[in-house]
């Protein structure tokens, strides 16, 4: 019995309580802004922190204005020679030079070949008699040349000496010693003049 009564007590305390609080009123205006305090001393400085990642790269700004020209540098070592490049178009011939001075004489040249005769020429007009002169002395007896036609070869007899010689029907002949001579080729024919020496 005394603990129903207990518990009927307790109960008529929390309705009273409940009872008694009233609803919350309307929020106050907001009062003005207080002056600011004096700047209080600087604490000490707190550890390094880590560092950050690396940021993008930013765009390239526009050129700078051209700087002054510096001075000369040193004259550096000379390079290796570059390969060989191809040749050129042949240049304008240019104008002709002045004559240069005569040169020395030159030595004779060998003799050529013995030509062939040529044709005889007409018979020329008798000239005018020469006036009449004293009868000079009788002259000996001239030189008798005799005319010797061989064939491949021909010589002079004993006692002569060969003074011409020349081919017939091919080239000049071989002179092998001074009193005959000798032709080559098929046909040729030696003719040589002797006088008695």
């Amino acid at each position: 019995m005394g603990r129903l009564t207990t518990a009927a007590a307790l109960c008529a305390i929390l309705a009273i309580s409940a009872c008694a609080k009233g609803d919350p009123g309307d929020k106050g205006p907001g009062g003005e802004k207080g002056e600011a305090g004096p700047v209080g001393a600087a604490g000490p400085a707190g550890a390094k922190g880590d560092t950050g990642p690396a940021g993008l790269k930013g765009e390239a700004g526009p050129p700078g204005p051209v700087g002054p020209t510096g001075p000369v540098g040193p004259k550096g070592d000379k390079g290796d020679p570059g390969p060989l490049g191809p040749k050129g178009d042949s240049g304008l011939p240019g104008p002709v030079g002045a004559a240069g001075p005569a040169g020395p004489k030159g030595d004779t040249g060998a003799a050529g070949p013995k030509g062939d005769p040529g044709p005889v020429g007409p018979k020329g007009d008798a000239g005018p008699a020469g006036p009449a002169g004293a009868n000079g002395a009788a002259g000996g007896a001239g030189a008798a040349i005799k005319v010797v036609t061989g064939g491949a070869e021909a010589s002079c007899g004993e006692g002569e000496t060969m003074i011409s010689a020349y081919c017939i029907g091919n080239e000049n002949p071989q002179i092998t010693t001074t009193t005959g001579a000798s032709c080559k080729g098929d046909g040729a024919k030696t003719v040589i003049a002797c006088v008695k020496e």
